[in-house]
């Protein structure tokens, strides 16, 4: 299939700054066995890029806490760093550790707290792994009360969802052959979908932009990762012809009547149909295009799309309804989805935040043996990490979520390195997780990064980005020899205020500058990362 995940969420809105949150450093390995031979080595390569900019010597990211292990000189290095691309007075925190001898090989406030962003998608998918297993499969299915005479059901038809984060409109006419296959062409009764294996919500985060493609409703019975694309063009007299594809189960786009603001193309009404969306003509950027809009009642998308499959086949349904499965229902019909494995290699690869919301769910329904909230299951996931997970203190880390779509969540370079190294040596149904995360210079958020040839194959890493957030966390391999974890988090906290408390926020020029932040940020990540790999 084709994958059309979000490359990384870019964030719009509002995060609640949260203070206090230094702690004390725990020992991720033995004392005195931190390698200060290649700081000294790092030393020697970030001496060389002080001459050669001229910049001046100043820390640009005070670690109030004083868990910093680094010296002086990379203290200097890394604020002409940062300061030739742009991140000066961003707050900077990494952690490097050999996978073989546990060695710390250079760390900066590694247990202070950053926003994450998309790099919480990696402790989602190993705690996936470890609780479901590689090979687990998400089924949905069809299920059918009263008897079939001469094709005709006179009883009731059910949807039901088992929350595949890949169902496609494929899968769903798969399971109307299946009815159709029975000679089944009519009911008599209600056509209803069941979503309750997992909570539904509306939005994965209330504070992101109403209209953003990356944030779209959860539910058991989602397809085509929750969304719709607005298609419009201006005809003649100055009118717009605007239509939604694919439209089932989704009201014609109206008419706003009133400029919702800058950046505001298309908004939700508040008092029509779910999923009604009105057009701001005036905002639109161009004479004609298409955006992607996220559905925020997935489930009776679904069912709206499986009826006009069904109908295309012959088999006639009913408007869907929302109702609970029946005791007395039997399954008449099922597919299944790729084992779990195959379905999180592309979820790093893509970063889609609805797939990892959903298999998040799903892993804490099984642990509890119930469904509960995307809150409560991403705390449960805390849980989980603090439990299996040693080294790190947990007890300060935020999730709310299980994607890192949210500017409140809090982990530090300890806790992704700490996965990291908890996930090594253990193999997913025969994979490993290096091969599970993208490869440098070849693949979607890396693609066009640490492209050297020297560097082919050296890190493989799962990246995330917020307005003026930015991580990466991964495995890399130097030109010594070394394997090394690592983690490298940077966030300035007072750009993202100001930028969250500014009402025009979401105009292209705020957009523009907190992109252009980003790009200057992961410049400094891969200069950063390609010290490393020569230097450790």
């Amino acid at each position: 299939m084709t994958f059309q995940f979000n490359i990384e969420p870019i964030d719009g809105r509002r995060f609640r700054h949260r203070s206090g949150y230094h702690q004390r450093r725990p020992t991720v390995s033995p004392p005195g066995k931190h390698i200060f031979k290649a700081k000294s080595a790092l030393t020697v390569f970030v001496i060389g890029l002080l001459t050669t900019s001229g910049c001046a010597l100043q820390n640009s990211s005070p670690d109030p806490s004083g868990t910093e292990t680094t010296s002086h000189t990379e203290l200097n290095v890394l604020a002409d760093v940062s300061s030739r691309h742009g991140v000066l007075g961003a707050r900077i925190g990494y952690q490097v550790v050999d996978l073989d001898s546990g060695d710390i090989l250079t760390e900066r406030a590694p247990n202070d707290l950053f926003i994450p962003a998309s790099t919480v998608k990696l402790p989602t998918a190993v705690r996936a792994l470890s609780v479901l297993g590689a090979d687990y499969r998400f089924t949905t299915s069809v299920f059918a009360s009263g008897k079939v005479k001469d094709g005709v059901l006179n009883g009731d038809l059910w949807l039901k969802g088992g929350g595949d984060p890949l169902l496609t409109i494929h899968d769903l006419i798969a399971l109307a052959q299946q009815l159709q296959d029975r000679g089944l062409t009519k009911i008599t009764g209600r056509f209803a979908y069941d979503q309750s294996a997992l909570a539904d919500h509306t939005e994965i985060n209330p504070d992101q932009p109403e209209a953003a493609a990356y944030n779209p409703g959860l539910s058991a019975l989602s397809m085509d990762f929750n969304r719709v694309t607005a298609h419009w063009r201006r005809r003649g007299d100055g009118t717009f012809n605007t239509y939604l594809s694919p439209a089932d189960g989704m009201p014609p786009i109206g008419r706003a009547t009133n400029d919702p603001g800058p950046g505001q193309a298309f908004i939700q009404t508040k008092d029509g149909p779910a999923d009604q969306w009105l057009m701001a003509p005036g905002r639109l950027p161009t004479e004609s295009g298409a955006e992607n809009l996220p559905v925020k009642n997935p489930a009776k998308r679904t069912a709206s799309v499986f009826r006009t499959l069904a109908l295309r086949l012959g088999l006639s349904l009913p408007a869907p309804v929302a109702a609970p499965l029946s005791d007395i229902a039997r399954p008449v019909a099922a597919v299944h989805s790729a084992p779990l494995i195959e379905i999180l290699r592309p979820a790093l690869f893509f970063s889609n935040n609805m797939v990892s919301e959903l298999i998040g769910l799903q892993t804490t329904r099984r642990q509890l043996g119930r469904t509960v909230g995307l809150a409560e299951s991403a705390t449960h996931q805390l849980t989980w990490l603090r439990s299996q997970v040693s080294g790190p203190d947990w007890s300060r880390a935020h999730l709310p979520n299980h994607s890192g779509l949210s500017a409140s969540a809090r982990l530090a370079p300890a806790h992704l390195v700490g996965v990291i190294r908890h996930a090594w040596r253990r193999r997913y149904g025969g994979w490993p997780l290096i091969a599970l995360l993208p490869a440098g210079g070849w693949q979607n958020s890396l693609a066009g990064r640490f492209t050297d040839p020297r560097t082919t194959g050296a890190v493989w890493a799962k990246s995330g980005t917020m307005h003026y957030a930015k991580g990466l966390a991964g495995i890399l391999f130097t030109r010594s020899g070394r394997r090394a974890a690592f983690a490298l988090l940077t966030t300035d906290y007072k750009r993202r205020q100001r930028f969250d408390s500014d009402p025009s926020r979401l105009s292209p020029r705020h957009q523009h500058h907190a992109k252009s932040w980003s790009t200057r940020a992961g410049q400094f990540e891969e200069e950063m990362i390609q010290a490393w790999i020569n230097t450790l």
